[in-house]
């Protein structure tokens, strides 16, 4: 069982408590949270929680209080060589497998990803 302690944490000139965002604690609730959560039976289970946990640790775009954000969040699943990409502003995840065809290729392969919110509209 993790524990969190509730003292302060330093970090450079701040003190930051635990759950905050700078990037230490936003590693530790990571950490917990992956500790926390049932264990997949699915690849697909798996990168969705992955997604899941990732979206507690992401920094929404505010140039007014926070100068950095989060510019995307990728999950790899190396078993089937894979990786889930959503940039900042997607409503869905786009995925890549690492075929032979793409191992094999010597020169840079561009992906258009279109970068709008595009949400499902069920009515």
């Amino acid at each position: 069982m993790w524990k969190i302690s509730c003292n302060y944490w330093k970090t450079g000139w701040q003190e930051d408590t635990p759950g905050s965002y700078s990037p230490s604690q936003r590693f530790i609730r990571a950490s917990y949270l992956k500790e926390l959560v049932d264990m997949p039976k699915t690849r697909d289970e798996a990168v969705s929680l992955a997604f899941g946990i990732l979206d507690t640790v992401s920094i929404p775009k505010s140039k007014a209080h926070r100068p950095t954000y989060t510019v995307y969040r990728a999950v790899a699943v190396s078993e089937d060589r894979t990786y889930y990409y959503q940039a900042n502003g997607q409503a869905t995840v786009s995925g890549i497998k690492l075929d032979e065809e793409l191992v094999q290729n010597t020169e840079p392969i561009v992906f258009n990803v279109s970068n709008i919110w595009n949400p499902q509209m069920l009515s």
